[in-house]
């Protein structure tokens, strides 16, 4: 599906080489041909991520691509995107999650009531920001030189 930008009704040589090419990158082999209502959450994802990447698109917009995740799969997706993103392509994610934020992102844009609060790396969340956007107080730990975020308590 993801090559059908590129191709007419029927797939040709290279959009079978390209999707090969892709499934083989991604460690997809084992369900490449698998109903799509019979896969995980987690697969789910990673075959989207696959669909995008094989559009061969400059940009990939994922909106809280690692919802309803075990930390396993929140890890596979993270790598997937990061891979894509060595690879030449620009990912714009939306999430909730701050700690997974801070973990993978290279450029981080918190939104308070529709406008930019703040635009920076990993370095410009604080507590103060975090408070102020969400209406809630955390605590902020470093590990591996990136910022875990916990919640204390609604302001």
């Amino acid at each position: 599906m993801g090559r059908k930008p590129h191709s007419s009704w029927k797939a040709g040589k290279r959009d079978k080489k390209i999707t090969a090419g892709i499934i083989s990158e991604m460690g997809l082999e084992t369900i490449a041909f698998k109903e799509l209502n019979n896969l995980s959450g987690g697969q789910k994802q990673k075959v989207f991520i696959a669909r995008a990447a094989a559009q061969q698109a400059e940009l990939i917009l994922l909106d809280e691509p690692t919802n309803n995740l075990d930390l396993k799969h929140q890890l596979e997706i993270f790598n997937l995107i990061r891979e894509e993103v060595k690879n030449g392509k620009t990912a714009i994610v939306t999430m909730h999650d701050l700690s997974l934020v801070s973990r993978f992102s290279d450029r981080i844009i918190m939104l308070k009531n529709g406008r930019v609060f703040s635009d920076g790396s990993d370095s410009s969340l604080s507590a103060a920001k975090i408070n102020s956007v969400y209406g809630v107080e955390v605590s902020l730990k470093e590990h591996n030189g990136k910022k875990i975020i916990i919640p204390e308590k609604v302001v």
